[in-house]
């Protein structure tokens, strides 16, 4: 918070940046962990504090995971897992079966730290994905369900990353069922016009 602390006014695009260099961080270093270990134990709890949603992790890894494993052999075995886990998330947005994300995790986790048989020696910058399109795809999609977790995760008592994966998926599926529910959520938590219409989509 140094950053914003010495601006003359803090603005909500100035905690906006913040937050976003603060995820990118996040991101690398648990990137550096789940690399740099053959250890499941090390690696698994390695995105648990990361405020990032799966869409974005996938990038992550898909843009730096050649980076770091240089045996054809290695990198066979990341993608496939990298692989699978993309195909369950697709099966998430289809079925709404939303334990998949403990395999998805699993997999992007201690299924990359395994797919390797010994630790890269040498350390590499990790950067987010160039494929911009991709990334502006991911970023329009996701922008509004992230602004409506950030205006519930204090109201609720939680973390934003908590309210994406355990929240709204569910309060989506009601909110469409349950016109009553969903105007009372709505003039209850005050939400504007553009995260009320994300419940419906």
């Amino acid at each position: 918070m140094q950053t914003i602390a010495t601006e003359e006014k803090i603005t909500k695009e100035s905690i906006n940046e913040l937050s976003e260099r603060e995820t990118v961080e996040q991101v690398k270093n648990a990137l550096l962990r789940i690399f740099k270990t053959t250890s499941a134990e090390v690696a698994l709890p390695a995105f648990e504090y990361v405020d990032e949603d799966v869409d974005g992790l996938l990038l992550w890894i898909d843009e730096n995971i050649a980076k770091e494993y240089k045996l054809p052999a290695d990198l066979a075995r990341a993608y496939d897992a990298l692989a699978e886990a993309d195909k369950l998330f697709g099966r998430i947005r289809r079925s709404q079966y939303y334990r998949y994300y403990v395999y998805i995790y699993n997999l992007l986790t201690a299924g990359i730290a395994l797919a390797k048989d010994k630790k890269y020696s040498g350390m590499e910058e990790y950067k987010p994905t160039n494929r911009i399109l991709k990334l502006w795809i991911y970023n329009q999609k996701n922008a509004k369900r992230k602004a409506l977790a950030e205006t519930l995760a204090p109201k609720l008592h939680t973390s934003k990353k908590n309210i994406i994966h355990n929240t709204l998926p569910f309060l989506k599926i009601i909110a469409r069922k349950n016109p009553v529910f969903r105007k009372q959520f709505i003039d209850e938590y005050r939400l504007p016009a553009e995260q009320a219409e994300w419940l419906l989509k």
